[in-house]
């Protein structure tokens, strides 16, 4: 059992014992207990996570299964770098298309989708959109696409191999992660698409539990 082992390590002694970590469990073929808050150390040496909060679990699973199917707000948060954007929002009805709506954000419901929500007879959920899944756009809308969103980039936060964007939509903030070779300027405005089909949807409620 390893607790907390590289925490007062620097990053680069951190990346390099992840390294020796990852090749002598590998070697030795043996169960390791690795307890950690740096979901970095969880990802690339645990072959399953146990996520816990307050002294509960509220997930266990293989690493990518972890990130892309959280089972709650709280994992979806946790898990993954910058966290999930979570964005609590009303159901409406127009002309047949079901969509998801707040204060300048917008967004249709997936076919997949639309028949668990209904089901439910929910009448808000909270979206959850990775920052990757985000995608920033300059230029006129593409026709047939779902509801762009406006924004405008409150803070650009350069990482070398790629950008991470912080975007005001209405009242809200998103945070989107863009290519490196991307060159925006502060309070530029920008469009914001999302593909329905890689939004997850999680209860309003207490908790907070997935719903698809």
């Amino acid at each position: 059992m390893l607790d907390e082992p590289l925490s007062n390590l620097d990053a680069q002694l951190r990346g390099q014992m992840r390294m020796e970590l990852k090749q002598l469990q590998e070697r030795l073929r043996a169960t390791v207990v690795h307890v950690t808050h740096d979901q970095v150390e969880a990802m690339t040496l645990g072959s399953r996570i146990v996520v816990m909060e307050g002294g509960r679990i509220q997930q266990v699973g293989a690493p990518l299964d972890v990130y892309d199917q959280p089972a709650n707000q709280f994992v979806a948060r946790f898990i993954g770098s910058p966290p999930m954007n979570l964005v609590r929002c009303r159901l409406e009805r127009d002309a047949g298309t079901l969509l998801l709506r707040a204060e300048g954000f917008l967004l249709g419901v997936s076919p997949q989708n639309r028949s668990l929500i209904e089901r439910r007879g929910a009448k808000e959920v909270v979206v959850g959109v990775r920052p990757e899944h985000v995608m920033v756009r300059e230029g006129d809308p593409v026709v047939g696409e779902s509801p762009l969103m406006l924004a405008s980039i409150a803070v650009i936060e350069p990482l070398g191999n790629q950008t991470q964007l912080g975007l005001s939509v209405g009242k809200l903030t998103l945070t989107a992660v863009v290519p490196a070779d991307r060159r925006f300027r502060p309070r530029q405005s920008v469009q914001l698409f999302v593909d329905p089909a890689r939004v997850l949807l999680f209860d309003a409620g207490q908790g907070g539990a997935a719903i698809c």
